[in-house]
């Protein structure tokens, strides 16, 4: 539908000349996302401000403009793709950390802050926001709460709906609504903060959210890698060290055979080995009858 130049008007009376994009050349950029569905939008708008959402959302309901609301276009469903035309919401530039309460755990955002940006800011207090779909750098957390969107971290620490204390919200209707709370429980009424999260704007476009910040895991999963190889590295080596002392003293092995990793089956061998020890020390006397039994009896 074409937008008539009476609602243009009344737009530019709302936001700044920078805040709207009318030509088709500067809005094609703005009608696909990274599900490489593509449609045209008649207009792009870029709010700074709750109060600016508000308005845009009042003007569009009364004129039957329909409103897609679009972070960075990193989503794959198609859901920031103006199918039907109308007004493109961008939350790019609602890119303020409102507040940030280490004793809470929690941080304010505006949609349009990057997942990195929510990242940095909270590890300089010692925390992280589990969330984070591998491309941090890029996408906004408006964008995770639409999409509910964890990447791998999902399995451990769960979906950004764990993670969200509570939002505010704009309705279709252009009303304000608030949900959740500030506290970690909050067990009370309705959840509408996990209804919003995962809807990819179709019940109320999120101006704010409320974070849970977490502790972050003490080691990297990289560091955990490299820490188990060096354990498994000493332990192959006390095993093969134990390995060649019993295999020498009992005669199974040469003097001077050098144990190394790849010997696998003398590895595997190495109960048989103390077991042929055992027997050799109790025919010696260095190990009592009981002794032996139990050898036997593992």
């Amino acid at each position: 539908m074409a937008i008539s130049p009476d609602i243009i008007r009344q737009l530019r009376t709302q936001l700044s000349a920078d805040k709207l994009l009318t030509e088709k050349s500067d809005c094609l950029a703005y009608g696909y996302d990274n599900s490489r569905l593509q449609a045209m939008p008649e207009l792009v708008v870029f709010p700074e401000t709750h109060d600016e959402v508000i308005g845009i959302v009042q003007l569009c309901a009364r004129e039957n403009i329909p409103i897609t609301t679009r972070g960075r276009g990193t989503g794959t469903t198609g859901a920031a793709v103006p199918t039907l035309g109308g007004v493109v919401l961008s939350t790019e530039r609602m890119a303020r950390i409102l507040e940030i309460s280490p004793d809470d755990r929690l941080m304010v955002v505006q949609p349009g802050v990057t997942n990195q940006a929510v990242q940095d800011a909270a590890a300089e207090h010692g925390f992280f926001w589990p969330p984070d779909p591998t491309s941090a750098a890029v996408c906004t957390i408006g964008g995770n709460l639409a999409y509910n969107s964890a990447g791998p971290r999902a399995v451990k620490y769960g979906t950004p709906r764990e993670h969200t204390l509570g939002l505010r919200a704009v309705t279709g209707n252009g009303e304000e609504i608030r949900t959740g709370t500030r506290t970690t429980k909050g067990v009370v009424g309705y959840d509408f903060t996990r209804l919003l999260i995962g809807s990819e704007g179709s019940l109320a476009i999120i101006t704010e959210a409320t974070t849970l910040l977490g502790k972050p895991p003490a080691m990297s999963p990289a560091e955990v890698m490299a820490l188990q190889e060096q354990h498994m590295a000493y332990g192959l080596k006390y095993l093969a060290g134990v390995v060649l002392h019993i295999g020498v003293e009992v005669g199974a092995l040469p003097e001077g055979f050098d144990v190394e990793y790849e010997n696998v089956e003398l590895m595997l061998d190495f109960d048989k080995l103390r077991r042929i020890y055992a027997v050799k020390q109790y025919r010696e006397g260095r190990q009592s009858e009981g002794q032996m039994q139990l050898v036997e009896d593992e």
